[in-house]
This record gives structure tokens, C-alpha cells and sequence, in this order.
């Protein structure tokens, strides 16, 4: 997770990883040969009628150590879906139009080398809970 801009030649990419099983946490490894850094992180999440409050948070592992990037400033309640925007640079905003999309910051100069993971931890997830339309905007570096 070291910042690495020496390397002039990147390209900008959305990653969408596959979404993971009903109850299930995302997680995300950064492919081989590859090195990002995450501009923008988004996904819908969807709780089912279990009552209770969860709380998400979103982190990067590099193998020894989680840093946690941003931590959403609201529970999300039973039988709710949410659209949720990690974006680096950004102010938390909960869109009052339609209640439906959660804008955070997500923290800048965070880059992932080969074999590193993005995850979601998600407290009080229930078993149908579901986490869906994931997107990753990153730059993008293939390395050796």
C-alpha cells in the first residue's frame, strides 16, 4: 500500500469483481501482475428484513496489516438498499432526493500491489443481506 507514482505509465480502469454470496463480505485481490490505486468504490447493498442496524466499513489488507479507508456515517436498517459511493475526495452526503445513495471519502493515495485486498466488514450482517453491482474506478499499473 505504498504510494508509487514514480511510474509514469497507467491507465484508468473499472475493475467489477464478481459479488460475493448472500451474507457474505466482499473482498477483493488485486490481480497479478498489477498494481492500483483506487479512485472510487462502489457497490449497492442490500439488508433483508432481519431487524437491525449495520454498520459498513471499508478496508484494504496488504497481508500483515487493515487500514481501514472510510467508515460509512450511517446504519443501514432492515429491508433497505442502499447505493454506496467511496469516492476519493469527496464529503459524506445521504442523497435527500430519494434516500437512496451514501456518498463518502474514501482516503487518497491508497495503492495495492498484486495479491493485496479490498474488503467490506459489515457489522450485523444477516445471512440474506447482499452486496451487489460492484465497481472499482482505479488507475491501473501492470507490472513485471
Amino acid at each position: 500500500m505504498e504510494n508509487r507514482t514514480n511510474e509514469a505509465t497507467f491507465s484508468i480502469q473499472t475493475l467489477e469483481p464478481g459479488n460475493p454470496g448472500s451474507g457474505a463480505d466482499l473482498s477483493f485481490t488485486v490481480p497479478d501482475k498489477m498494481r492500483i490505486q483506487i479512485l472510487a468504490f462502489e457497490f449497492q447493498f442490500a439488508t433483508s428484513g432481519v431487524a437491525a442496524n449495520r454498520f459498513l466499513n471499508v478496508h484494504g489488507n496488504d497481508g500483515t496489516q487493515d487500514v481501514i479507508f472510510n467508515q460509512a456515517p450511517t446504519a443501514q436498517t432492515a429491508s433497505e438498499t442502499l447505493f454506496y459511493h467511496f469516492i476519493m475526495g469527496q464529503t459524506f452526503l445521504h442523497d435527500a432526493t430519494d434516500g437512496t445513495n451514501v456518498i463518502v471519502n474514501l482516503s487518497s493515495g491508497m495503492f495495492f500491489e498484486a495479491g493485496e485486498t479490498v474488503n467490506t466488514t459489515i457489522v450485523n450482517l444477516s445471512a440474506l443481506d447482499a452486496i451487489t453491482a460492484i465497481s472499482l474506478r482505479c488507475k491501473v499499473w501492470i507490472t513485471e
